[in-house]
C-alpha cells in the first residue's frame, strides 16, 4: 500500500507548494517542477495507480471480489 500512497500524496504536496509559490513555483530557479518531473517518473516506474490498487484489493479481499479478471 506504500508503494502506492507515497507518490499520490508527494505529488498532492508539491502541487501544494507550487500553487503556494505561485509563478515562482514553475520558474527553473525553484526545485518544485524538478521534484514533481521526479515523483511522476516514481509512478511510471511504479505502475499505474490503478494498477497498484487492483493489486491491493485482490490481496485485501481475493479475486473472487473483483468486477472484472
Amino acid at each position: 500500500m506504500c508503494k502506492w500512497f507515497s507518490p499520490q500524496v508527494a505529488v498532492e504536496v508539491i502541487q501544494g507548494c507550487i500553487t503556494i509559490m505561485g509563478h515562482l513555483g514553475y520558474s527553473t530557479e525553484a526545485p518544485y517542477v524538478q521534484r514533481m518531473l521526479d515523483v511522476m517518473g516514481y509512478q511510471i516506474g511504479d505502475g499505474t495507480a490503478e494498477a497498484q490498487m487492483l493489486t491491493i484489493v485482490r490481496e485485501m479481499l481475493g479475486r473472487e471480489f473483483l468486477p472484472y479478471t
